[in-house]
């Protein structure tokens, strides 16, 4: 695992005695030692790493569960990796997707330029098709390009009456990007699914 770049999404779970539903959290180890864990409110940095037989160590940036360090039992498996504490056990799926087609994005809370009227979280949801089109309140509204760790979207005409500016956004962690109006107002969007093929 070291050795390569690995994401993950969870199948399904009990962390802290929580069942965790599918596509709750997200798991990804970096060949440098780094370590994201997304949460549905979160994205929590920190590294990873492993130690003697089946033992992973995982240090976050911040506490999780009461604490940073956590070590943790894990197994791989036919593309599932399963993390097992004393609170419980995780199966994850691996996600083979640096790829954005056939993923959904929706707009997160926020104050539409700092200000009201509030935009609330799915709001605006865009679907990045296959053939690279966007669909969005069940019309083509665009295409998308994907660029190293960044997204360009091309819309075909005005999108909830706004221009937009799209050129080369950075997308974080693989999860996150930011959309800007013609006027400088930015929409932050967070991938919340990953539709198989």
């Amino acid at each position: 695992m070291a050795a390569t770049r690995a994401r993950s999404k969870v199948r399904k779970g009990t962390a802290d005695g929580k069942e965790v539903g599918e596509g709750e959290l997200y798991l990804e180890f970096t060949k440098d030692g780094k370590l994201y864990f997304v949460t549905t409110n979160d994205t929590l940095k920190g590294t990873y790493t492993i130690g003697s037989g089946d033992q992973v160590t995982f240090n976050f940036d911040k506490e999780v569960g009461g604490k940073k360090s956590h070590v943790e039992k894990i197994s791989i498996s036919g593309g599932l990796l399963t993390l097992t504490d004393s609170k419980g056990s995780i199966v994850f799926s691996q996600l083979h997707d640096d790829k954005y087609e056939n993923t959904t994005w929706v707009s997160e809370a926020d104050k539409w330029a700092g200000k009201p009227p509030e935009l609330h979280e799915g709001a605006i949801r865009l679907n990045f098709q296959k053939d690279r089109s966007i669909i969005a309140d069940g019309e083509k509204v665009g295409a998308f390009v994907q660029g190293n760790g960044t997204l360009t979207i091309n819309f075909t005409g005005k999108f909830r009456n706004m221009e937009w500016k799209s050129k080369d956004m950075t997308v974080t962690d693989h999860r996150r990007f930011s959309m800007i109006d013609s006027a400088g107002n930015g929409v932050k969007f967070k991938r919340i699914f990953d539709r198989a093929e």
